[in-house]
C-alpha cells in the first residue's frame, strides 16, 4: 500500500509564491510528527524544492516540486500511484475540500474527512448554524449586517473560510467592521480537543490549552500545551459533534472557549492541527496507525475509545508554533 502524504504549504501548493516562514514552521511541526508515525509505511511525499529534502524512514519517496507546473504534474502522478491519501491543507478558498473531492474522484482511499464535511466546517457561518441547530453550545456568529445593535464591543472579526488565526482581529469601533463574520469577544480559557471520527461517532484523544496572543489587534496562535486535562468530561461534546457532522472522519480538532457560563465551540478543524505535533509524546502511543487501521477496516471508533482509555492520563507536552 502506498500512502500519498500531501501537506499543502511545504508540498508545492505555494510553489508560485513566497513561502511564509510562520506557515512553514507550523506545517513542518505537524508533518514531521506524521512522517515519524508513518515511517514503517511506503510514503510518497511532495516537497517544495526550496525546503530540505531529507527522507524520514527507508520507505519514503520524496518528489521535489520547483514550480506551479511541476506541482500539477507531480500531484497527478503521485495520486495515480497512491492507494491512500492523507491531506494536510487549509480550508481557505475551498482548497482542502477540492483536494478531498479529487482524491475520492480518483477512486483512492481518503484518510480524512469527507468533502461535504470539510466544506461545511470551512464555512464558519454554515458550521455555526449546523451546531446551533443541534443545540450544541457555540459562539454566536453573524454577518456584519446582522449584528444586533445592542451588542457591545469589542468584537472578534474573522474571514468566513479562514484557517486558524488567519485574519482574525479584535475590533472596538463599529466603523472598523468589514465584510467578515462577527462574533462577541468572550473572556475565558482557550482549549482545543484532539479527536478521531468515523461513521457519525467520535472519541476525544486529548484536551489541549492554546496560547493565543493579540498583537496590534490581530490574534496569533503561539503554541499549545497538549493533554492538559482528563478527556472524560469532553467526550460528550465530541460525540454530539460527530452526530451533527457525520462526514467528519479521521483526526480533527475542535476549538473551544471555556467561559464563566460553560464551554462553547468556536470552530471545527477537519484536519491535523498543531496539537497533533505533541500527541504521540503526550499519550505515549502513535495515533496514525489507528487512523490507517480505521481506513482498512481493522478497527472502529469504539475500539479506539477503549484503546484511549487503556493509555490512561499520559502527560502534558508543550508545542510551539
Amino acid at each position: 500500500m502506498a500512502i500519498l502524504l500531501f501537506e499543502y504549504v511545504t508540498g508545492g501548493g505555494m510553489a508560485a509564491e513566497p513561502l511564509p516562514a510562520g506557515l512553514v514552521a507550523e506545517a513542518e511541526c505537524m508533518l514531521t510528527a506524521l512522517r515519524r508515525e508513518l515511517a514503517a509505511e511506503r510514503v510518497l511525499l511532495l516537497r517544495d524544492a526550496r525546503l530540505p529534502l531529507t527522507r524520514c524512514g527507508t520507505h519514503e519517496t520524496i518528489i521535489p516540486v520547483a514550480s506551479e507546473a511541476e506541482f500539477a504534474a507531480a500531484w497527478v502522478r503521485a495520486l495515480d500511484e497512491a492507494d491512500e491519501v492523507w491531506l494536510l491543507a487549509p480550508e481557505t478558498d475551498g482548497i482542502l475540500a477540492d483536494l478531498s473531492r479529487r482524491v475520492q474522484a480518483a477512486g483512492k482511499v481518503l484518510l480524512g474527512s469527507r468533502p461535504e464535511a470539510v466544506r461545511l466546517c470551512g464555512d464558519k457561518y454554515a458550521a455555526f448554524r449546523r451546531l446551533q441547530g443541534q443545540a450544541i453550545a457555540c459562539v454566536q456568529t453573524w454577518y456584519h449586517e446582522e449584528v444586533d445593535a445592542g451588542l457591545q464591543p469589542p468584537w472578534v472579526v474573522k474571514p468566513a473560510d479562514g484557517v486558524g488565526c488567519e485574519g482574525v482581529r479584535l475590533v472596538t469601533r463599529k466603523d472598523d467592521l468589514g465584510p467578515e463574520l462577527v462574533q462577541p469577544y468572550l473572556q475565558g480559557e482557550n482549549l482545543s480537543l484532539s479527536a478521531v471520527f468515523a461513521a457519525g461517532k467520535g472519541v476525544c484523544l486529548s484536551v489541549n490549552r492554546q496560547r493565543i496572543e493579540i498583537e496590534a489587534g490581530f490574534f496569533h496562535l503561539r503554541g499549545c500545551e497538549v493533554n492538559v486535562l482528563p478527556v472524560s468530561e469532553w467526550q460528550d461534546p465530541v460525540v454530539r459533534i460527530a452526530a451533527a457532522v457525520p462526514g467528519l472522519w479521521g483526526y480533527a480538532g475542535i476549538d473551544v472557549i471555556v467561559t464563566a457560563d460553560g464551554p462553547v465551540v468556536v470552530e471545527i478543524n477537519p484536519r491535523l492541527t498543531l496539537s497533533y505535533a505533541g500527541l504521540q509524546e503526550a499519550l505515549g502511543a502513535a495515533v496514525a496507525p489507528k487512523i490507517l487501521a480505521l481506513a482498512r477496516g481493522q478497527t472502529d471508533v469504539d475500539d479506539i475509545a477503549r484503546w484511549r482509555r487503556r493509555l490512561g492520563r499520559g502527560r502534558s507536552v508543550e508545542v510551539r508554533a
